[in-house]
């Protein structure tokens, strides 16, 4: 895979009140510099002051929390930088974003089903704008044309919104479409007859492409880049 020089994929000299890394086998006289160390019995007992992590650093973290070996884990640190003796806090991989800001990746969810993505939901409340994507949906200019205008540009008694979220989703289909996840939807025939009713928006993110189709991986990260002036102008409002 290409290399990522994202916040959660820090690079060894940088520093950040968090880090990824991966819990270690219990340390003692037996253990080597990263806590390594063979014969430990499967499901024994593991002491948490016994636990180290390896972030990337030139020793292992002490953790504060029992955690089982080979196990990926969020770090909180408190210290303003890296030094000997280091101890963490692991914390929600949710944590760095809610409360820090970064980007710190994704985390996939499996649905079964299309409207299974809208019902299991890990969030209260569900998402509360949602983007269909189609070749025949309303172009991205289109969708974005309210956050350009000015007062003075809309019609007489427009009122101009940016649509406010707290869970945006934007769904991509496969080659053929979100209508034919549509049609093998048992939970959705007879009572949706279209696929764009199921969303806020139905968008083309990909006007005038000239293929005949475009692979998913291609539409998603072209498709983001498009919406960034949507969610850019969400976090401002």
């Amino acid at each position: 895979m290409p290399s990522l020089d994202m916040p959660h994929h820090l690079r060894a000299e940088e520093w950040c009140k968090y880090r990824e890394g991966v819990t270690l086998e219990p340390q003692n006289s037996a253990s080597n510099h990263y806590g390594q160390k063979k014969g430990r019995k499967q499901n024994e007992p593991v002491e948490a002051e016994e636990i180290y992590v390896n972030a990337g650093f030139g020793a292992p973290v002490k953790l504060d929390t029992a955690i089982p070996p080979n196990t990926r884990v969020t770090l909180a640190f408190d210290a303003d930088g890296p030094s000997e003796n280091m101890t963490a806090t692991a914390v929600s991989p949710d944590t760095p974003r809610e409360d820090g800001g970064y980007y710190w990746g994704y985390t996939p969810r499996l649905a079964s089903s299309l409207s299974t993505v809208f019902t299991e939901s890990p969030y209260e409340g569900g998402y509360d704008y949602s983007i269909g994507t189609s070749e025949r949906g309303i172009t991205l200019r289109d969708l974005l044309k309210p956050l350009r205008e000015t007062p003075e540009d809309a019609p007489d008694g427009a009122t101009l919104t940016i649509p406010k979220w707290q869970h945006l989703l934007v769904v991509f289909g496969g080659v053929a479409g979100l209508e034919v996840a549509l049609q093998n939807d048992k939970e959705l025939q007879g009572k949706v007859s279209q696929a764009s009713e199921l969303f806020d928006a139905w968008v083309n993110l990909v006007q005038g492409q000239g293929s005949r189709t475009i692979r998913t991986e291609e539409a998603v990260w072209t498709g983001l880049m498009g919406l960034k002036e949507l969610v850019d102008a969400n976090a401002s409002a």
